[in-house]
């Protein structure tokens, strides 16, 4: 058993080496965002201003599903590249893209900037400005999406390491500056902004150094549309993966109370614990997938690793979250006290310790769901897509006209997000059975 081991981390070196380092650094930023958002919530006690906080997060998280749509599509263009070794298109590919993630950005921010009342109204929101700063951030935010998928593709994973730690890091000290300055709660909107700027700055500049200025004109217009065209199935499985996660909160949001919508924000919050522990080993799974796919090599062989590792993690976590949910509201005040936060202000997460069992069940859907879905998108089987619309419209009318409580809202994501597991893992078998019979001809 101990050789076979040995010999599967041999084998694998690569795999490993890359999965431990962003896994790592994914672990760091992890811990660093949950201390950023219980830093928020201390900070901003009242239950209204971290819904509202929230519902910024969300906002971003919706409004960027399309450009990280079209991030998708650019991993699975560069690492093809990658492994053909075409730097010199890589280089115009990448100039041409960040001019038009800059127009897409400046469209955008003028859409949220011309209906920001309209927004306000329906989410009840009553800060001056939320939603233009918003669309500030937004305008950052989407240039850096281009960025990192060039990182991505490339494996260049030292890098995507260290900006995804300084980002966050950024973000809290940000937010501890400004708000030592007497901005309150915009000091989460200036934060946030120079992070992006710093993410733009920097990852630029490891691009450049990586990639070889074209000898002569090289025309990329056939690879942008590419990039555009698979970006269109791309969007509806990006929006499903996404809106199932986010969209149960901007409901809840706009149909209950404050209360109620604050205390959700809280469950999530508390979820993301689980979410964020599972999916950071996927972090590295679809360029290593999509690199096999390209050169004919067994990519099933990773896609198991993958597999054992995310259902023994999501076995322990529905251990946790289900026998032990009070243990872990108590862990985090435990938590809070060693790094110097208000503790008082957690006392609200015994709320709703009750249903954690539930919706820990429901993050375990959704890590799985992430998991064949990545796999699914790096061998290119993008017709899946047509599941995620109905599974989300189905969704959506279920927590609306259904849902009177917030067990009723968890309940209805669980069989929303176990219909849509159970087809992905009819595909994935779909094509383990095609990939087996081609390789006994």
């Amino acid at each position: 058993m101990i050789t076979k081991l040995k010999a599967i981390l041999v084998e694998n070196k690569r795999l490993f080496s890359d999965m431990f380092l962003v896994t790592f650094a994914s672990i760091i930023s992890s811990f660093l965002s949950y201390y950023l958002n219980f830093y928020v919530q201390s900070t901003y006690v009242d239950v209204l201003d971290f819904a509202n906080y929230s519902l910024f997060i969300t906002f971003i998280g919706m409004v960027s599903l399309l450009p990280n749509t079209i991030s998708t599509s650019i991993i699975m263009t560069v690492t093809e590249l990658k492994s053909q070794e075409k730097f010199q298109e890589l280089f115009d590919l990448f100039q041409k893209l960040i001019s038009i993630f800059l127009l897409i950005s400046i469209i955008f921010f003028l859409i949220i900037y011309r209906f920001q009342d309209l927004l306000n109204q329906t989410f009840r929101v009553e800060l001056n400005n939320f939603f233009m700063l918003s669309g500030i951030y937004l305008l950052f935010f989407i240039l850096t999406i281009p960025i990192s998928a060039f990182i991505y593709g490339m494996m260049k994973f030292k890098s995507f390491s260290f900006l995804t730690i300084a980002t966050i890091l950024i973000k809290i000290l940000g937010i501890g500056y400004f708000y030592s300055q007497g901005y309150g709660f915009y000091s989460i909107f200036y934060a946030f902004i120079a992070s992006a700027i710093f993410y733009i700055l920097f990852g630029s500049f490891v691009m450049f150094s990586n990639l070889e200025r074209p000898k002569i004109k090289i025309s990329s217009k056939s690879l942008i549309g590419r990039v555009f065209l698979f970006s269109i199935p791309l969007l509806f499985i990006s929006l499903g993966k996404d809106m199932i996660t986010y969209l149960d909160f901007l409901i809840v949001k706009a149909k209950f109370d404050t209360v109620l919508s604050g205390n959700y924000s809280l469950l999530i919050n508390i979820g993301k614990i689980f979410l964020f522990g599972s999916l950071i080993i996927l972090g590295v799974m679809m360029p290593q997938i999509a690199d096999a796919y390209n050169k004919g090599e067994n990519y099933f062989k990773k896609f198991k690793i993958y597999l054992i590792i995310e259902l023994v993690i999501v076995f322990i976590g529905l251990l946790c979250f289900g026998i032990f949910p009070k243990y872990i509201v108590d862990f985090l005040l435990f938590i809070s006290n060693l790094i110097g936060l208000n503790a008082a202000s957690f006392i609200s997460y015994y709320n709703v310790v009750d249903l954690l069992p539930f919706y820990s069940i429901f993050i375990s859907l959704i890590v799985l769901i992430n998991l064949f879905t990545i796999f699914l998108i790096a061998i290119q089987k993008l017709y899946v897509f047509i599941f995620f619309i109905l599974v989300i419209v189905l969704q959506g009318l279920g927590i609306y006209y259904l849902s009177a409580n917030i067990l009723n809202v968890i309940i209805c994501n669980i069989i929303c997000a176990s219909s849509l597991l159970g087809y992905l893992v009819y595909e994935t078998y779909k094509q383990y059975e095609s990939f087996n019979n081609n390789s006994s001809l």
